[in-house]
């Protein structure tokens, strides 16, 4: 049952494909799903500005659903997933920075 919480995001894959100059090329491969929007904690914060990470967003989201993907779509904007916790075992808190400048088509 979805709750008003609920946000519909884009887990992204890449495949490795040739084009026809026979490059390699990375292929985004996305799969929708359903998250709830979490805001990042100050402790959070502090602790990732440590490690030069800069979170911006988290998604909780059921544990089946995610499968290591390394990037998220949410509203149009690009994220790169740096962390994933598992606070219990239903649920994968997804921890994600600001793709800037980046394009997937």
């Amino acid at each position: 049952m979805r709750s008003r919480k609920d946000k519909i995001i884009n887990l992204i894959t890449f495949t490795k494909t040739k084009n026809e100059l026979r490059d390699s090329v990375k292929t985004p491969v996305r799969r929708e799903t359903m998250a709830e929007k979490k805001s990042i904690g100050q402790s959070e914060h502090y602790q990732a500005a440590a490690t030069d990470l800069r979170p911006e967003i988290k998604f909780v989201i059921w544990t089946l659903e995610y499968n290591n993907e390394s990037v998220l779509e949410f509203e149009g904007k690009m994220y790169n997933i740096i962390r994933t916790f598992e606070p219990n075992d239903k649920e994968t808190e997804v921890i994600c920075s600001g793709m800037v400048n980046k394009a997937v088509t």
